[in-house]
């Protein structure tokens, strides 16, 4: 009962401290509900080859439904993390969550295969306490997952999943027996190769100095973990996207030892080696940063911050362009309200969508589609509901179907709602896929989208007369 009633806390004191810290009314400069004419307009300039594939995908995807909700985990054991899933080119995926096992909790993986759906959830993480998992697949079905091991100091491990052999065994690769390891990142090039990013907080250091880390997975072995953010005071919450063709960006939030501000940095992996890091944008305040990469290296960043410290949250762009670095930081809301809980995807060919909440009391989502050659649309409504909403996700595959999730409080009722864009009539009216009788607020969902514009998400969410929280899927076929 302790988990049931900490995951409904979180969600509403997530959504109390948003109204007591958030002033505004009504938007005058809100972004108009979205329509064909907008979405249209927006991706107008599309290349030929890029229009006919993302409309052909569109119209296959118009034409899917959602199917049931299905319970993954087989226990009654409290869910303790929210469970993530990726998905591989043929379709089949894996999800992972936190759960308690015993005494402890322990890292479960579920494998969804096409034609035969789930299998059975098996413990990839030994026997030593581990929470927070990530998961990152390549188009092969290859995977690498991460997650927070022990505690007091805390460790990084990773389990490596092989479709030619299944998982391997639990490794603790932070090599650090005298700092605390937290929020990892991973991502895995289409040969297999991994990487884990993650941050480290040095407690025998007089200023508690954080680093991140990295260590990398290949030829069937993980290196040794090397510290990528160089001489930084602070340095946390680490990013990590590969590209198909090998290379990788890492991105963090930090500040130097001249107490400057807080600073985004990077640094890119060119295959065997991480560049010197270096900072990209120095900001007042910072609230949240996410990236995508194309099929050639290039990036978009999106990040919330206060400009000047002052006034309201507001969503920046700022793109990575191979060979030329990072661009200029460019607007791309101009809400009078509250903009927040950023996400972004990029396609192949370069082209991105990002999402948002904005707003209080309503908590309305919006979407911004980046075009290679035109840039920025305008703002778009997904949901205009007067709904307190959980954390969007977000996932696209190379044609462009791009799907949105979340969580959404709906009176007494807590549900998750899905939207579908289109490149012929924008944001499709977003659908409830979940159909369980009543429930505690869903855990923030996470989804995954195959190359035929198939969709799994998954979630956590405690039920009546249970004993806490269980995963649940549903799938767009």
């Amino acid at each position: 009962m302790k988990i049931r009633f900490c995951i409904f806390s979180i969600f509403c004191t997530c959504i109390i401290l948003l109204v007591s810290g958030c002033g505004g009314g009504a938007d005058s400069s809100s972004p108009p509900q979205s329509s064909a004419s907008s979405s249209s307009s927006s991706n107008s300039s599309t290349s030929s080859s890029s229009s006919s594939s993302s409309s052909s995908s569109s119209s296959s995807v118009a034409s899917k439904t959602w199917v049931g909700t299905l319970l993954l985990e087989n226990s009654s054991s409290n869910v303790t993390v929210t469970p993530k899933i990726a998905i591989d080119g043929a379709g089949n995926a894996i999800a992972v969550w936190a759960q308690i096992n015993g005494s402890i909790s322990s890292i479960y993986a579920n494998r969804y295969v096409v034609g035969s759906g789930w299998g059975t959830p098996v413990i990839i993480s030994g026997s030593t306490l581990a929470t927070s998992p990530v998961i990152a697949m390549n188009s092969s079905g290859n995977a690498v997952v991460a997650w927070i091991s022990g505690t007091s100091p805390s460790d990084i491990a990773a389990n490596i999943y092989s479709t030619n052999g299944g998982w391997g065994t639990a490794t603790i690769i932070d090599n650090s027996s005298a700092a605390a390891q937290s929020t990892p990142a991973v991502g895995i090039d289409s040969n297999g190769n991994a990487l884990v990013a993650w941050d480290m907080r040095d407690s025998t250091q007089s200023t508690n100095q954080y680093s991140i880390m990295s260590n990398r997975y290949s030829a069937g072995s993980w290196g040794t973990a090397t510290s990528i953010s160089g001489n930084q005071l602070l340095a946390m919450r680490p990013h990590v996207v590969f590209s198909p063709n090998g290379s990788a960006l890492a991105l963090w939030e930090g500040a130097d030892l001249l107490g400057t501000g807080t600073k985004l940095f990077f640094s890119s992996f060119n295959g065997s080696s991480w560049v010197a890091a270096s900072a990209i944008e120095t900001l007042v305040t910072s609230n949240g940063t996410s990236i995508g990469v194309d099929g050639t290296g290039n990036a978009m960043l999106v990040y919330g911050s206060h400009p000047n410290g002052v006034g309201v949250n507001s969503i920046y762009a700022k793109q990575y362009v191979v060979g030329s670095g990072w661009g200029g930081s460019s607007l791309i809301e101009t809400s009078s309200v509250e903009a927040y809980n950023q996400q972004v995807v990029v396609e192949l060919n370069g082209n991105a969508t990002a999402i948002w909440q904005e707003g209080v009391a309503t908590s309305r989502l919006s979407a911004s589609r980046y075009t290679v050659g035109s840039g920025w649309s305008t703002p778009v409504f997904v949901d205009l509901s007067a709904s307190a909403k959980g954390l969007p996700a977000l996932a696209t595959n190379a044609s462009g179907t791009t799907i949105a999730v979340w969580g959404q409080v709906d009176g007494t009722s807590y549900n998750v709602y899905a939207s579908q864009y289109s490149s012929t009539s924008g944001w499709s009216t977003p659908t409830n896929i979940e159909n369980l009788a009543g429930g505690t607020s869903p855990i923030s969902p996470d989804v995954a989208v195959d190359t035929n514009g198939n969709a799994l998400v998954v979630w956590g969410q405690d039920v009546p007369l249970s004993i806490g929280a269980s995963v649940y899927a549903s799938r767009l076929e």
